[in-house]
């Protein structure tokens, strides 16, 4: 069992590391922890959630989960999920994540892939080096110095050898990475073995007999194809990671030969014989001295090359073309800073800095040019927040290789706006602003040494020196540039911040019962989130009648201990966070505002909005802050610590005439800070460098449209009614977004974008599309959405008589979404029916058919049917449940010769295995949407077999409109929506089914649709059907919301 063990045991080998949730449910906890905690929270169904939710019980109330070394896990849990069919899992995985996010309150989002994790270790293995370097570097100086006491030292070297194994760690995972890929090309080899032995065996039939000795010989050669491409992959595999680890390996190299490393070396005996001589401090200057000329030797020789080790700099080929493309070049503005949206794209931040970006873009259009947001990515994407530009260039998450890359490269733009300024390091290829949003080096950290903070002014002048013009938000940096480079500071212009005087404005119907405080910041240490927490609960108990609305984003702890609070004082401590522009509401709910910044401040937007709200203001007299508030005039001012904070809202609390007095002389002063005023301090800055151009008209906002989510419906997968939908109304003009499963895609056609499905989209009062019940709990995630219910099925297609209850919350929500959608639309006739009972505005948007798509003149045969030399019986489309798969197969079975050829994927096992109890049914798997017609083409009939019950009934078959259109016969199951279309043939048993498509093969191959058929599809193009929901969208007045 023990060489078992540790022959599987990898995950964790040798560590024994905290880890935020639980990885598997195996787990050693105390009799008392356990008696604290509770069990498993019996609302969550199986297998799914309960272990973060489990884990984050343990978070809260304060116990660490550590993951064990050398830990052998036998997993059984997935026997209880693998009985389930695909829906079944979803629906249960939506109601445990739900449930989920309800009681955490937090979002939830998926790991990352294993591949996109595993190359990002191997990233970051080069920047760990060199941070390991750079580490050494900065504390040599420290560990040499005769005045630290040994526990100083000690501490120093232990946290170098500390680097050091993490930089042995990350060894270990790019060993274990290599082991990945071998034995990824191992199963590959395995099944290239497979295939030989395939093909041996037809040889051997070959050898007896002559009869299939064609289509054996095209099984070979499909099969040696097959081969030849698995290697090439693997090959490709495999030497794109041997790649990129000889790459890490020379890095590594580097290290080692470095002498940076020796001085490495010469440390860690200095640290051995500083443990061997502890009894007799004394000799510490003994043991050092003969050493002290070479250690002072070599940090000459390493500070020569600093640094001598530099991660190199691998730039993606999209990401250069970003920077450097010249088109639209002369019109374009670009603004660099290192995050507007998380570093994989999916959440903006709601910080003051963002909003700054959007009211600069508006301006940068009135001069007529276009301004785009370059910031750091974990990968390369796009984005867009309400009408700004937003790429994520593929730095692989790191902040210092996004500042070489606009350091290194021909920048495109007319002007480039570095958002801060110290992203600037070197001066560009074209004029530059560098903006100062507050003194950020006001924390102790950039002051720990000396020689940090001479570090820190030298790197903070080399940027402000690389800019041709620096823009401050307060005066704080003026002046304290004038004290040490007077020469910078005659280049800055002070344009503090603003507020929009119109969006923020006082309220007369505050309640006069209760005291409402409101933070209205980002919940982290900068911004005093740990001084409120400190006094909150001591106020809450002192002040029956008072409130604390804690309002902003935060991470998982701050986020934790919010809630915590919550919990204590239900009602009375409200925890939430709103877009930017509906912060106003929050204010006008607020008697005093507190901005207890610690550092890194400037003139707060949101002290500025709070002044314009008539809250009155406790700030701290850090940074820009002392711009906005006079102290005992429109605030107090205050230190930054916890008992200066609870004097002032005792004082505040207990004397509502001084609030009254501070919030009026509040408005006054934030009138000299109005949006306006901003605008033209800013317009006159950047005419200094833009050319005078005609001014490009103002984003319009277009009707925009989400399609969430749902099982079994990926962008790339099976075309189905709602991806033509998505394309009708991108043709509209109608912003159109599709949420997916299987992440983003470029952009398929204007107006589409198709977005990974953890991504927000930033949009005012979306049309919601929904054509899955399930959905319903999504739509609290838009802001006021307009809903379209789109009734694509039956609603008998989610029950499940493993699982009643999922059937009846299906039920629930499509009751609920009937009577409360704006819009309910059905794709049948027997659904429009059906509905028109209960919703008498019903709209009937049947499924159509793409002419131009599955046009038999345009199309040529694909060569895969060449080795098809019979009549080809044809079907394409999703193989599922109500595929009638006996019928098939006895057919085939009546009619060996006769091939039916099926394309698309199959989902159903019980289908699956009697469609492959034929020789003459060919499974041709799943065909992209733009390669079906070549297909098609080739089909000399084509079929719907589907089994006949509620769910088939109410279904109008988008692939007999395309078999019609392709000139093709149809024979089909007597499905109630199409038995009395033109063209179309039922059959109602097996024997009519197979006579049907006998006297289908003895009528001469169409040549031209007669004028029935004909006015079937010209009535049913998609632009036709879909032109009821598209007229009544584009008609939604501009006040008009929905429920949700």
């Amino acid at each position: 069992m023990h060489e078992f063990a540790h022959k599987h045991t990898q995950v964790h080998k040798g560590q024994a590391s905290e880890i935020k949730m639980l990885a598997f449910f195996c787990v050693a906890i105390r009799r008392k922890v356990f008696l604290e905690i509770g069990g498993l929270d019996e609302r969550f169904k199986i297998a799914m959630f309960e272990d973060d939710d489990f884990a984050l019980s343990l978070h809260n109330k304060g116990y660490k989960i550590l993951c064990a070394e050398d830990v052998f896990i036998h997993h059984w849990g997935n026997a209880s999920l693998s009985s389930l069919s695909f829906a079944e899992y979803w629906n249960i995985f939506n109601e445990n994540r739900r449930l989920f996010e309800e009681k955490w309150g937090i979002k939830w989002h998926p790991q990352r892939y294993r591949n996109e994790l595993m190359d990002q270790l191997l990233a970051q293995l080069a920047d760990n080096q060199s941070s390991l370097a750079k580490y050494i570097i900065e504390n040599e100086q420290l560990i040499k110095k005769q005045e630290l006491s040994l526990a100083e030292k000690d501490q120093i070297i232990a946290k170098l050898e500390s680097e050091i194994s993490r930089l042995d760690q990350d060894i270990e995972i790019r060993e274990k990475t290599i082991e990945k890929y071998q034995a990824e090309a191992s199963q590959k080899d395995k099944l290239i073995e497979d295939r030989d032995s395939e093909i041996a065996t037809l040889i051997k039939i070959l050898d007896k007999t002559n009869v299939g000795k064609e289509e054996a010989l095209q099984q070979i050669k499909e099969i040696l194809d097959q081969n030849s491409l698995l290697l090439a992959t693997k090959d490709a595999v495999i030497l794109e990671k041997e790649q990129q680890i000889q790459a890490k390996e020379a890095v590594l190299n580097d290290i080692y030969k470095s002498n940076a490393w020796k001085l490495v070396k010469i440390l860690w005996r200095t640290k051995v014989a500083w443990r061997s001589i502890r009894a007799n401090p004394s000799t510490v200057n003994t043991y050092f001295k003969p050493r002290k000329r070479k250690i002072t030797a070599l940090e000459r020789k390493v500070m020569q090359n600093l640094p001598p080790i530099a991660s190199p700099l691998v730039v993606d080929r999209e990401s250069l073309a970003t920077i450097t493309s010249t088109e639209n070049a002369k019109k374009r503005v670009i603004l660099a800073t290192h995050r507007f949206f998380d570093f994989d794209g999916h959440q903006a931040y709601y910080g003051g800095a963002e909003r700054y970006a959007m009211e600069l873009a508006r301006i940068v259009r009135t001069l007529g040019y276009q301004m785009e947001v370059w910031q750091c990515g974990n990968t390369y994407w796009e984005r867009y927040y309400h009408g700004l530009k937003v790429i994520g260039l593929n730095t692989r998450g790191n902040i210092s290789i996004f500042d070489d890359l606009l350091k290194t490269n021909q920048i495109a733009a007319q002007l480039i706006i570095f958002s801060p300024f110290s992203i600037a390091h070197a001066p560009v290829n074209v004029p530059s602003i560098g903006i100062s949003h507050g003194i950020y080096w006001d924390h102790e950290s950039f002051q720990a040494t000396e020689s940090t903070l001479d570090r820190t002014i030298k790197s903070l002048v080399t940027s402000m020196n690389a800019v041709d013009q620096l823009v401050s938000v307060d005066t704080n940096t003026i002046n304290w540039l004038r004290t040490i480079a007077y020469r910078i500071s005659e280049k800055c212009s002070y344009i503090p911040n603003f507020v929009d005087l119109n969006q923020f404005k006082s309220t007369e119907h505050k309640a006069a019962d209760k005291v409402v405080v409101l933070y209205p910041r980002r919940l982290y240490s900068p911004r005093g989130f740990y001084l409120v927490i400190e006094i909150m609960g001591e106020l809450l108990e002192q002040y029956p009648q008072l409130e604390f609305h804690l309002v902003g984003q935060a991470d998982p702890p701050e986020d934790v201990r919010a809630r915590q609070f919550m919990e204590r004082y239900p009602g009375r401590v409200k925890y939430y966070h709103l877009p930017a522009d509906q912060m106003g509401e929050a204010y006008q709910k607020a008697d005093i505002s507190i901005i207890p910044t610690l550092h890194s401040e400037g003139t707060s937007l949101s002290c500025l909005e709070a002044l314009a709200s008539n809250n009155a203001i406790i700030a701290t007299n850090v940074g820009g802050l002392t711009d906005l508030i006079i102290n005992n005039y429109n605030g107090l001012l205050i230190e930054p610590n916890a008992p200066s904070l609870r004097e002032a809202l005792i004082r505040l609390i207990e004397d509502p005439i001084l609030r009254q007095r501070l919030a009026e002389n509040g408005r006054k002063v934030a009138e000299a800070f109005n949006l306006e005023r901003w605008q033209g301090a800013w317009r006159k800055t950047l005419c200094q460098f833009l050319p005078e151009r005609e001014p490009l008209p103002q984003i319009a906002p277009k009707n925009a449209l989400a399609f969430n989510y749902a099982y079994g419906v990926f962008w790339d997968g099976v075309k189905q009614r709602p991806h033509h939908l998505a394309f009708e109304f991108a043709r509209s003009d109608i912003e159109t977004y599709w949420l997916n499963p299987d992440g983003r895609r470029p952009d398929p056609a204007p107006n589409l974008h198709i977005m990974d499905w953890r991504d927000d989209i930033y949009i005012k009062r979306p049309v919601f599309f929904i054509y899955y019940p399930f959905s319903y709990e999504e739509i609290k995630k838009f802001d006021h959405p307009i809903l379209v219910y789109d009734v694509l099925d039956d609603i008998s297609i989610h029950d499940n008589p493993k699982d009643e209850s999922a059937g009846k919350k299906a039920r629930l929500y499509h009751q609920e979404l009937i009577e409360h959608a704006d819009f309910v639309i059905a794709s049948s006739q027997l659904l429009y029916n059906k509905i028109k009972s209960l919703r008498a505005d019903v709209l009937f948007v049947p499924n159509g058919v793409d002419l131009e798509h599955f046009n038999p003149d345009k199309v040529q045969p694909t060569p895969e049917l060449k080795r098809f030399k019979r009549s080809i019986i044809g079907y394409h489309g999703a193989i599922a449940s109500w595929f009638d798969g006996k019928l098939v197969a006895d057919a085939a079975k009546l009619r060996p010769e006769y091939d039916f050829v099926l394309v698309g994927p199959v989902s159903d096992k019980a289908v699956d295995t009697t469609l492959r109890s034929q020789p003459n049914i060919h499974l041709m798997g799943m065909v992209p949407y733009e390669n079906l017609p070549p297909y098609v083409v080739r089909f000399d009939i084509g079929i719907m077999p589907f089994l006949v019950n509620p769910l088939t009934n109410a279904i109008r078959p988008l692939k007999v409109l395309e078999y019609l259109a392709m000139r093709k016969p149809v024979v089909a199951t007597p499905i109630e929506e199409i038995q009395d279309w033109p063209g179309v043939r039922i059959a109602a048993s097996l024997e009519e089914f197979v006579s049907q498509i006998d006297e289908c093969l003895t009528i001469t191959p169409i040549q031209e649709n007669p004028p029935q058929i004909l006015g079937l599809l010209n009535g049913s193009t998609w632009s036709i059907a879909a032109k009821p929901i598209i007229d009544a969208i584009l008609a939604l007045p501009a006040a008009k919301k929905s429920l949700g």
